[in-house]
Formats: structure tokens, C-alpha cells, sequence
């Protein structure tokens, strides 16, 4: 499916999002952009407290105090940015400035009014409108879209520090203790990686590797010594994540923070336009798809169009028959019948460019099989620290069997 998008913004509005910088992408949401343009659907203005309660009921949590103002704060100030809302002094996003500027007053603009106008007859389009503002916006999310469009990318995150750190720390401790004394063996480190992009580092690589991983290492060796070392290796390893992806990614012209990173790929996932894995067996790391086609100008500076070619309806014509496929070709790589439940979604999402919510759906509407296939599953008996459980009715399910009915 086809829907066409434009990023048409007033004069003023379009002045307005450009006075601030548009190189950084704060950690916002589709779905905060989406409740905080819902504020204005019966006044033009509200308050930033008016929308730290809606923040707060939305998400379930607590009104006390100043819960959520810095969210709120972070989302005016994106709205601001893309000419949705008039341009106002806002406070630093903290919880210390609720009290003494929790009364601030947002308004809505013109283009706002429009985007809020086109939500109310047609979420999705609003939604494709939505990620125009964003892209023709943010330079870092068009140097994004330049590249994904192009290929899909791995991102070796740090999550395990014997697996991505070193063997020889076997524990949280055996890390804190090697910080502390000065004896963090980065060669390891960078062999690790090298094996885990299954490429060797570039000379330029390793040399900004090398030097943020000797920073970060004098940086932390006060805290190795009195932290708990659970909580030490926890944190060193977002850290590390902070030298390694921005590294990594530079030759692609993606020099941006892991922060950064995330925010892109989770904004992505919210607009239905690429997607992230975890357990590719082919891959160690999270595999970044698209699973969308962004039409863009000639200039490459809009959003032209976006092509949904792998949605529900697509994806669910002979899924069954696709879920096999992507079964033979993990019982084949694996060498056993039953297979791990969250491998056999990442290979079926990637060679789909589908979304994970979408294997999900079609996967609680098949699980009981059909005349030409039969699914057995093995319930799953301890939870991923990375996946999302795969669901069969009330069960969480670990593995799955799948044969096909001979014809």
C-alpha cells in the first residue's frame, strides 16, 4: 500500500522549527507526539502540567510531583522543532523546574491545527505527515534513511561481558577488579568485536577504538573499586556501547552517539518503517531492516511517499508456508528438529522485512496450524533479557516443532 505524505509547513512555522538545532534527536516517542497533539483537540494552548498528567495517565504511573515533566518539556520541545507548536521559552528538562514552570503555556499552530485535521479522519496518514516533519528536520535521521534504504545494519552491541568483553572475565567482579587495577585487556575487546562484525577493524577503527576504550577505562577505575560489581559491569558496558557504535558506524557516515542510535531505531519501529532484531543467528547483534519503501524527492530532502509492502495483509498470505521456510533454514543451520522460538521470528522478520508486532499477530492467529501444517511447542521456561515472549494463546512459547503434511 502506497500513502503519500508531504511536509508543506506555513512560513512562520517553518522559521520556528528551524531556530533550534536540528542535529540531535531527543528521546521522544510516536506515540508522546501523537497524546501531546491530542491536547489541542478542544483548545488551542494548554499547559506543560496539563500534559505531564496526560503523560501520566497514558503511561499508568504516578502524578507526584514532577513525575514525567521532563518528558513533558522534551516533547514541546520537538513539537516546537517541527512548527507544531508556536515558539515559547521552555524550561530545562528536569523535575526541579516543575514547580516554577509547570504553568507555561503551549499553543498550537496552523500546521499543528492541520496535522491534528488529518489524525481525526486518517491516523495513518497523520502518522506518514507526522515522520515527514521528523525527517525534513533532523539531519541525522535523513543521513538514516540514506543509508538504510540502502542496506540493513548490525550494530555489535555490548550486552554480555564474557561474550563481548572478554572470556577471561568470567564475572562482574573479575571486570571490576581488572578496571580497577589497571589490567582491562582492550585487545580482547577489539578481537571480540572483529569476530563479531565477521570483518577485521580499519586502522582508523581501531584507533579511535582504542582511545575511547582507554578513557573510558581510566574514567571508571574510582568507581570500579567501590561499586557493586553487578551494577559496575552494567554500566560499563553502556559505555562501552558509547565508544564502540558511533566507531563502527562512522564509515557509513553514522557517526552518532549510541543515544542517538536508539532513539532512530525505536522512532523507526513506532512508524512502521524499519526494524530491530536480536536473535538473527547469523548475527551477533541487533540487525537494523527496513521493512518499508521511503520514496524521497529528487533532492532527497523530503518525503515523497511511503510504501507498505510487508503489513498484515501482505505478510499473512501463506504465512504459514513462509514460517516454514524460515524453519528449514534454521533446523538446518541449528541441526535439530525444535527450534528456539525467538531465532525463528528474527529470520522469519528479516527475510519478510516485517516488523516483530506483525509476526506476533499472525503468529497467535496460526499457532494452531492448519491442514497442510502442523506446529509443537515446548513451553518457555526462562525469560530473555532481550526478547519479547512469542505467544501461543496463555503460553509463552520457547520452541517450536513444524512439520508439512506430505501432498
Amino acid at each position: 500500500m502506497t500513502r503519500k505524505t508531504t511536509t508543506t509547513r506555513t512560513p512562520s512555522d517553518k522559521d520556528t522549527a528551524m531556530t533550534a538545532p536540528i542535529d540531535s534527536i531527543p528521546r521522544v516517542s510516536v506515540q508522546d507526539l501523537v497524546i501531546a497533539l491530542r491536547m489541542f483537540e478542544s483548545s488551542s494552548d494548554t499547559t506543560l502540567e496539563n500534559l505531564r498528567l496526560r503523560f501520566c495517565y497514558a503511561k499508568n504511573k504516578s502524578k507526584k510531583g514532577g513525575n514525567l515533566f521532563p518528558t513533558a518539556v522534551i516533547v514541546a520541545g520537538e513539537m516546537q522543532k517541527l512548527g507544531l507548536i508556536e515558539p515559547v521559552a521552555l524550561p530545562k528538562a528536569s523535575s526541579k523546574t516543575h514547580e516554577t514552570s509547570k504553568g507555561k503555556v503551549i499553543k498550537v499552530t496552523a500546521s499543528g491545527q492541520e496535522l491534528l485535521r488529518v489524525f481525526l479522519a486518517d491516523r495513518m496518514a497523520a502518522f506518514d505527515k507526522l515522520f515527514g516533519l521528523m525527517y525534513t528536520t533532523h539531519r541525522n535521521l535523513q543521513t538514516f534513511v540514506g543509508v538504510i534504504l540502502e542496506r540493513n545494519l548490525i550494530a555489535p552491541i555490548a550486552t554480555s561481558v564474557k561474550d563481548h568483553v572478554g572470556a577471561s572475565y568470567g564475572s562482574a567482579s573479575a571486570l571490576a577488579d581488572a578496571v580497577s587495577e589497571g589490567k582491562f585487556n582492550t585487545e580482547e575487546t577489539l578481537r571480540l568485536l572483529a569476530q563479531r562484525l565477521g570483518r577485521a577493524l580499519t586502522e582508523e577503527e581501531r584507533d579511535e577504538l582504542n582511545t575511547g576504550i582507554e578513557k573510558l577505562v581510566k574514567d571508571y577505575k574510582m568507581s570500579a573499586a567501590s561499586e557493586d560489581g553487578t551494577e559496575f559491569a552494567k554500566n560499563f558496558l553502556g559505555k562501552l556501547n558509547d565508544v564502540v557504535i558511533p566507531a563502527i558506524f562512522r564509515g557509513d557516515g553514522l557517526p552518532f552517539d549510541y543515544r542517538t542510535h536508539r532513539t532512530i531505531w525505536s522512532l523507526g519501529e513506532g512508524f512502521k518503517l524499519w526494524g530491530t532484531i536480536t536473535s538473527h543467528p547469523d548475527y551477533s547483534g541487533t540487525v537494523v531492516y527496513r521493512t518499508a519503501s521511503i520514496i524521497l524527492t529528487p533532492e532527497m530532502d523530503q518525503v515523497k511517499a511511503l510504501v507498505f509492502d510487508s503489513g498484515l495483509k501482505k505478510t499473512g498470505e501463506n504465512f504459514l508456508g513462509k514460517m516454514f521456510a524460515a524453519y528449514q533454514e534454521l533446523q538446518t543451520l541449528r541441526k535439530s528438529r525444535f527450534v528456539n522460538a525467538w531465532e525463528l521470528r528474527s529470520v522469519f522478520c528479516l527475510d519478510n522485512r516485517c516488523q516483530q508486532s506483525v509476526f506476533n499477530r499472525l503468529f497467535e492467529e496460526h499457532y494452531a496450524g492448519s491442514d497442510s501444517y502442523n506446529l509443537h511447542f515446548e513451553i518457555q521456561q526462562a525469560k530473555s533479557r532481550h526478547e519479547l515472549p512469542l505467544r501461543a494463546g496463555q503460553r509463552s512459547v520457547g520452541t517450536i516443532l513444524m512439520t508439512r503434511e506430505a501432498t
